[in-house]
């Protein structure tokens, strides 16, 4: 609202009206408005700038880290002990004793093996071959010998400890004679696979 001061009227001061102005309350708040839809999006701002490629890693290894291929040729009779296998073929990254035919693996590992024997005569029902680690027999190696028949398998084995021991173990009742058979009576196959 606005007041006007008319004291100085016709008082010949060339003044003019004082106007005197006072606030009003303000009203009440009107009910709010309908909502406005959002707008769409704006476009998509271009892409950075790629960052700069690593270094590439270093190239892995082809190869098994150690392998070894061994054979026997000598007709001879084993009674409840390691198979000897005397001739190597291939070996890389463990050794065998020919006498006994015990591999020594420096490599903690997986090994995929394959052994077998021929045996001649003298089996009988309960005698038997298999995969011994560290002096133990691995479940599952085991296989039983046969008269005029070459006993094969294959398994994967794990070693636990640096310089483990693997052999055929000849498990018989009484001594079985074994020789060659199209060159070979025994074999032992070891690569490390991981």
């Amino acid at each position: 609202m606005i007041f006007f001061d008319h004291s100085h009227n016709g008082c010949g001061c060339g003044c003019q009206p004082r106007v005197i102005r006072h606030s009003c309350p303000s009203g009440a708040t009107g009910p709010a408005g309908p909502a406005v839809p959002t707008g769409i999006t704006g476009p998509t701002g271009a892409t950075g700038v790629t960052g700069a490629t690593g270094a590439t890693g270093a190239t892995g290894s082809t190869t098994a880290q150690s392998f070894g291929s061994f054979y026997t040729t000598a007709s001879q009779s084993v009674d409840n002990t390691s198979f000897p296998i005397t001739n190597t073929l291939n070996v890389s990254g463990m050794t065998i004793n020919n006498a006994n035919g015990i591999v020594t693996l420096p490599n903690i590992g997986y090994y995929e093996i394959e052994y077998g024997l021929y045996v001649a005569s003298s089996a009988t029902a309960n005698d038997r071959l298999a995969i011994f680690v560290n002096g133990v027999e691995v479940a599952g190696t085991s296989r039983g010998l046969e008269n005029n028949t070459m006993i094969s398998a294959s398994a994967i084995i794990q070693t636990t400890v640096p310089n483990s021991t693997l052999n055929i173990q000849v498990i018989t009742s009484v001594p079985a004679t074994f020789f060659d058979n199209d060159g070979i009576c025994g074999y032992l196959v070891i690569v490390q696979i991981a």
